[in-house]
């Protein structure tokens, strides 16, 4: 039976925190034309929200009125302004006017920023309105130490004012895939963390994690529509939901639930 965390929190139809794992689709759009293909791609394959990657985007000024132009039904919109790993780096100044256009425009239910530049996200939190929420992302190349360090890294980002945590750590091996595991775990059996979260594992070791979510006390996972250059570290949605059908993880979840 999937945890639930200590603070829920509600975004449109959406309470992050309960006893639902949510699943987000990753998209990366270049134009007006993929933005469009890709959302109307992603309305198509059951998601509950949908994350928009803006840094590639290449008429960025536009981006706000493309996005209105498009039609998502009750999808959630979570637009993320990526840094760590990023191919194609961005004008933050740009970036962040052009995120908290969509919000007060109402087409961003939630704005997603990396934890290294602080002034960001205060000029952020300053600006974003009361149904905006504010997910902050960690992405950690590095390799992992701890369990201890892993929770200790995700309290960060809450502590930061967060609404939403996430916390991505590359995997090198079925060890560093148990410690992430059990950082998910212990963060939220013990109260570790009171906001929703997603501690997850980057690269193939990192698997498991992903597959089992919510098992581990995540509340909401995300994967790449489609595969390209910078999604090999995860499966693609469709990967991902293939591989839960043939581990038949969504059956004895269930059954598992309603007992």
């Amino acid at each position: 039976m999937k945890l639930e965390s200590r603070k829920k929190v509600q975004v449109k139809s959406c309470r992050f925190g309960g006893k639902q794992y949510f699943v987000f689709a990753s998209i990366a759009p270049n134009s007006k034309a993929e933005l469009e293909s890709q959302i109307a791609a992603a309305c198509q394959s059951g998601i509950d929200a949908l994350e928009i990657i803006i840094n590639q985007y290449d008429m960025l000024p536009q981006f706000c009125s493309d996005l209105q132009q498009c039609s998502f039904g009750d999808i959630l919109i979570s637009l993320r302004l990526q840094q760590t790993g990023a191919v194609q780096k961005i004008d933050k100044t740009l970036a962040l006017q052009v995120l908290v256009d969509c919000a007060q425009c109402g087409v961003a239910d939630i704005i997603d920023l990396e934890p290294a530049d602080r002034q960001l996200i205060a000029k952020a939190k300053q600006v974003l309105t009361y149904d905006t929420k504010l997910m902050l992302t960690l992405q950690d190349y590095h390799g992992v130490s701890d369990t201890a360090q892993i929770i200790a890294s995700a309290k960060a980002l809450e502590d930061m004012g967060a609404d939403l945590v996430r916390v991505l750590c590359l995997a090198a091996d079925d060890v560093d895939m148990l410690h992430i595991a059990q950082a998910a775990r212990r963060a939220k059996e013990e109260n570790r963390l009171e906001v929703p979260f997603c501690i997850s594992a980057i690269g193939d070791a990192g698997l498991m994690v992903r597959l089992f979510g919510e098992r581990c006390g995540n509340d909401f996972g995300s994967y790449p529509l489609y595969r390209d250059r910078d999604s090999y570290a995860f499966e693609t949605l469709e990967e991902y939901k293939e591989l839960r059908r043939i581990y038949e993880i969504d059956d004895r979840y269930q059954s598992c639930t309603a007992r």
